[in-house]
């Protein structure tokens, strides 16, 4: 069965959305990986050691690891998905959220965050409001880091993992979240997105 009608069938009987959470995401096989067991090893085993982090703190989740992507109601395709990384380790949390609050000068140097359009107005926003708005949900995502060391350090790692295994994935990122709870909160966001869920072909 599919991890998609899983999560369907899971819902309609009524179980816990934090359930079904560790049941696809915490519990069941990745999907880009099923064939290539030592591959998901190799490539978390070089992100533990890069970050410090224990292996098993370790967990991917987007289509990677269900098949599909909810959001884009896309395959995975190993060609054109990427693989996305859940690191939930609270000492890395805080770590580094404790340089970029340095870097920007207590979160008040807003210039150093990315911009961008946003695509429903048409105005000119920045990610400021953004990393406030995820840090307060328990996540630090690269996207909407401020400009300076520790991005480029954490930017730097994930494109050159990315290049070593560019025949499996469009790209490698990874996420921080501060503890479990703040990874099983997000993932219910995500998966609500099932109810009369397609693929698009």
């Amino acid at each position: 069965m599919e991890r998609v009608d899983i999560i369907k069938n899971c819902i309609l009987s009524g179980k816990r959305y934090e359930d079904i959470i560790g049941q696809i995401y915490l519990s069941m096989p990745t999907f880009a990986f099923e064939n290539s067991y030592e591959k998901q090893y190799e490539i978390m085993q070089k992100i533990s050691n890069r970050l410090d982090i224990p292996y098993y703190n370790i967990q991917v989740t987007g289509s990677a690891k269900i098949g599909v992507s909810l959001h884009k109601k896309t395959a995975f395709s190993a060609a054109s998905s990427d693989l996305d990384v859940a690191i939930i380790d609270r000492d890395l949390f805080v770590k580094i959220s404790e340089k970029i609050h340095i870097e920007t000068n207590g979160l008040t140097r807003g210039d150093l965050f990315p911009k961008y359009k946003d695509k429903n107005t048409g105005k000119q926003v920045d990610k400021h409001e953004d990393y406030k708005r995820n840090l307060l949900k328990g996540i630090l995502m690269d996207n909407c880091m401020p400009l300076g060391d520790t991005k480029r350090s954490w930017v730097k790692f994930f494109e050159d993992l990315s290049s070593e295994y560019r025949k499996d994935f469009k790209s490698i990122s990874g996420a921080i979240y501060l503890s479990q709870y703040y990874f099983v909160n997000k993932q219910k966001s995500i998966i609500q997105y099932v109810n009369g869920f397609e693929v698009i072909k």
